[in-house]
């Protein structure tokens, strides 16, 4: 059986438009696992500058407090308390390195499927891949470089998946 010219390149661009469906159903799971690694960094990052700055004075968080009591009413000394507090911060440092692998691993298989971030945190605004969700003064930078990247935009082969949705430098207003 023959195919005509015209239906082989309807099913060329049918199988186009399924995967470049199926890559943009991607998307949101990369992007949770940007917010996951950033929530744990930032976690990790707080409460490691915390005990630096005053180990003594370290202000415990709720789960914390909870265990801490839990250790007092089991009769578990200060030492194994500390020991448990540490073991809790090994956690969040291992969680974040976790959800880092799986990230990484995400990424790099869209990029075998010629998938790429778009880039845009601190490059010149882009109307062609970037779309603006709003300004903010900064006078540390020239206009309309991206200040932040609210949503990673992604390139496949030639087409936008989707756009970077940033936010960009204003100069400031003088009176």
């Amino acid at each position: 059986m023959t195919h005509s010219p015209r239906a082989m390149a309807d099913q060329k661009l049918q199988l186009r438009q399924q995967k470049e469906s199926l890559f943009q159903d991607f998307l949101p799971e990369v992007d949770a696992l940007d917010r996951a690694t950033d929530h744990l960094y930032q976690t990790e990052t707080h409460r490691n500058q915390k005990q630096q700055s005053n180990p003594a004075k370290l202000r415990l968080n709720w789960w914390q407090r909870l265990l801490q009591r839990l250790c007092f009413r089991l009769g578990i000394n200060s030492s194994t308390q500390s020991s448990g507090l540490e073991s809790l911060v090994e956690t969040i440092t291992s969680a974040r390195q976790g959800v880092e692998m799986v990230r990484e691993l995400m990424l790099t298989t869209l990029a075998k499927h010629e998938v790429v971030p778009i880039p845009a945190q601190g490059k010149p605004f882009n109307p062609e891949y970037m779309r603006a969700l709003g300004q903010q003064v900064d006078d540390s930078l020239p206009a309309n470089m991206v200040v932040q990247e609210v949503v990673r935009g992604y390139l496949w082969q030639d087409r936008i998946l989707r756009e970077a949705q940033v936010i960009v430098a204003v100069p400031p207003t003088h009176s």
